[in-house]
C-alpha cells in the first residue's frame, strides 16, 4: 500500500468528544503506507549492501504523486509506480497521542491496484517479496494466493514475508498465509485472524501454517515468535520509552526484520536489532520522519530473551 499520511499528535485525550484538541507538532504530510514505510526503512538499512530493493504500488496523477516520487528518491528507493486515472493518491488521517490512535483514510489509487499491474516476470527473479499492507488493496486480495503460485512455479527459491495490517479472516487471507515463509502481525490481529484467545495460542495456529516464522508484535511488551524449524518460541522483551507517536513503528520493526534476517543474522540478534528499531521510530513524529541506520540505537540496553520448545 501506498498512502500519504496527515498527522496530528495530540496531548490531550481522544475520548472527549467536541474538543478542540491541541497539536504538539505541527500538522504535516507525511509518506505513509504499511509497504511504503517498510520499503522506505529497508532501503536505508540496506544502502552499503548493493540490494535491489523496489516498491510495487500506485497513486493518483496528483500532487501527492510526486510527493512520494520525491520521498523515494531520497531514500534510494526504486518505486515501481502504477498511476491510476482519475483517482486520487490514498490519504490517511491520522490523529494520536502516546497511547491512542486514531484513523481516518480514503483508500484511492491503492485499492484500484491490481494483478494486471504486476510483472510476474519481473518479480520472480527477486530473491524476497515482502507484502505489506494488503487490507486496502481491494482488487488484488482475492488473487494473491495465486500471484504467489506463480511466482513459486518460476522461482522455487524465492521466500515471502506478509503483514496484512488487519485482522481479516476469510478464505484468501488464510491460503495466503499459509503460501508464507514469515508472518508478522500485531496482537489484535493475530488473535482475530486465528480466531483464538491467548497470543500463544494464536502463534501457534500461525505457525502451523507458515513455513519458517510467525511474530506477533506484543507492543511495549515486545515480542513472541515461533521458529517453524527448530519448534522453538522466542519471547522478545521491549525498550521502554515514552513514545512520541507509535504511527508506523510495526513497519520499521518489519524492514529491520526483514535487514538482519535476509542477512542470516542469529535470531537472537534479529529480534532485538527489530525491536530497538521500533522503539527508536516510537521516538519521532511520523513513520519516516528519520530512516533507520544500521546502528544499535539503545547500545546500554539489554532486552529479555527467552527461548522454550513447544
Amino acid at each position: 500500500d501506498v498512502f500519504v499520511d496527515i498527522l496530528a499528535c495530540v496531548s490531550d485525550d481522544l475520548s472527549n468528544r467536541g474538543a478542540n484538541l491541541n497539536c504538539v507538532d505541527p500538522i504535516c504530510p507525511h509518506p505513509g503506507g504499511s509497504a511504503l514505510n517498510t520499503a522506505s526503512h529497508l532501503a536505508s538499512l540496506s544502502r552499503n549492501d548493493q540490494w535491489n530493493l523496489s516498491l510495487y504500488g500506485a497513486t493518483g496523477a496528483d500532487f501527492w504523486e510526486d510527493f512520494i516520487k520525491n520521498h523515494c528518491n531520497k531514500c534510494g528507493l526504486d518505486f515501481r509506480n502504477t498511476v491510476v486515472p482519475d483517482t486520487a493518491t490514498a490519504v490517511c488521517i491520522a490523529v494520536s497521542n502516546s497511547t491512542v490512535q486514531s484513523f481516518i483514510s480514503h483508500k484511492g489509487a491503492t485499492s484500484k491496484f491490481s494483478p494486471s499491474d504486476l510483472d510476474i516476470e519481473e518479480l520472480s527473479q527477486f530473491n524476497h517479496i515482502h507484502l505489506g499492507g494488503i487490507k486496502s488493496t481491494l482488487a488484488l486480495q482475492n488473487f494473491l494466493p495465486g500471484v504467489v503460485d506463480e511466482l513459486k512455479k518460476r522461482n522455487n527459491n524465492l521466500t515471502f514475508s506478509l503483514n496484512i495490517n488487519s485482522g481479516f479472516r476469510g478464505d484468501w487471507c488464510h491460503q495466503l498465509i499459509e503460501r508464507m515463509d514469515v508472518f508478522v502481525q500485531n496482537r489484535e490481529e493475530a488473535l482475530s485472524i486465528s480466531g483464538k484467545e491467548t497470543v500463544r495460542e494464536a502463534l501457534i495456529w500461525l505457525a502451523s501454517r507458515v513455513k519458517k516464522l510467525a511474530i506477533v508484535t506484543l507492543g511495549h511488551e515486545g515480542l513472541m515468535a515461533v521458529d517453524v524449524l527448530s519448534k522453538c518460541m522466542y519471547k522478545i522483551g521491549a525498550v521502554h520509552i515514552h513514545a512520541a507517536d507509535t504511527t508506523g513503528c510495526g513497519d520499521a520493526f518489519i524492514a529491520a526484520f526483514l535487514k538482519y534476517w535476509l542477512s542470516e543474522y542469529d535470531l537472537n540478534r534479529v529480534f532485538v536489532n527489530a525491536s530497538k528499531a521500533a522503539a527508536f521510530i516510537a521516538l519521532k513524529v511520523g513513520a519516516c520522519t528519520e530512516l533507520l541506520s544500521d546502528t544499535d540505537y539503545f547500545p546500554n540496553v539489554q532486552l529479555h530473551v527467552d527461548v522454550d520448545q513447544i
